[in-house]
C-alpha cells in the first residue's frame, strides 16, 4: 500500500488515501484459493455447524437468531443459560491508529 496526497496538505496523514500495488493476478488467485479451501473444509465437515463468519447464507443476524431460540428453549424448559460475547472491533481500530 502507498498513500498519495487527496489536497496540497500533505502533513496530515488524514489527507492520504491507500492505493493497492497488489497486482490484480494475487487477487484473482486469492480468491480462487480461498474459495478451494472453503469448499474442502465445507465438504469434509471440518467447519462446525456453529460458524458464521465467512460461510454463504450465515451472518451475525443469523448467528443472532439462533442463539435467540437457544436462550428461548433454555429459559422455558427452566435452564441455566451462561454466554460471553468478545467485541474485537475496537482492538482492530486501535491496532491500525497505533501502526501509522
Amino acid at each position: 500500500m502507498v498513500s498519495s496526497a487527496q489536497t496540497r496538505l500533505d502533513s496530515y496523514l488524514n489527507n492520504f488515501r491507500p492505493i493497492s500495488l497488489t497486482a490484480t493476478c494475487c487477487k484473482v488467485m486469492e480468491r480462487v484459493f480461498n474459495s478451494q479451501l472453503l469448499c474442502y473444509l465445507l465438504k469434509h465437515d471440518l467447519i462446525i455447524k456453529h460458524q458464521h463468519g465467512f460461510i454463504k447464507r450465515k451472518s451475525v443476524s443469523t448467528n443472532l437468531l439462533e442463539c435467540l431460540d437457544d436462550w428461548t428453549l433454555n429459559l422455558e424448559g427452566k435452564y441455566i443459560t451462561k454466554m460471553i460475547y468478545f467485541d474485537f472491533i475496537k482492538h482492530f481500530i486501535r491496532s491500525a491508529i497505533v501502526n501509522y
